[in-house]
């Protein structure tokens, strides 16, 4: 979905302009088609810990251009 949004935009805007496209759902080889983001998060540390390790391992994978929602959302 990803792909197809990156080149549908791509496609919209004949050529001219870069799409920026933002997903929960990301694969190896997404960064060629736009960022990440790791999802709600609740007004946790634990929660907070581990955005931070997953952003960090995507990272690592050679994901780089990623978010997380930091402080989070309070869930009443």
């Amino acid at each position: 979905m990803q792909r197809a949004t990156y080149q549908g935009s791509l496609i919209r805007n004949s050529d001219e302009l870069r799409p920026f496209v933002l997903t929960r759902a990301f694969f190896i080889g997404s960064q060629k088609f736009g960022t990440y983001w790791t999802g709600d998060n609740a007004i946790l540390f634990e929660e907070m810990q581990g955005s931070i390790l997953q952003l960090i391992q995507a990272g690592l994978s050679g994901l780089h251009f990623g978010g997380a929602d930091i402080p989070g959302y309070h869930d009443g």
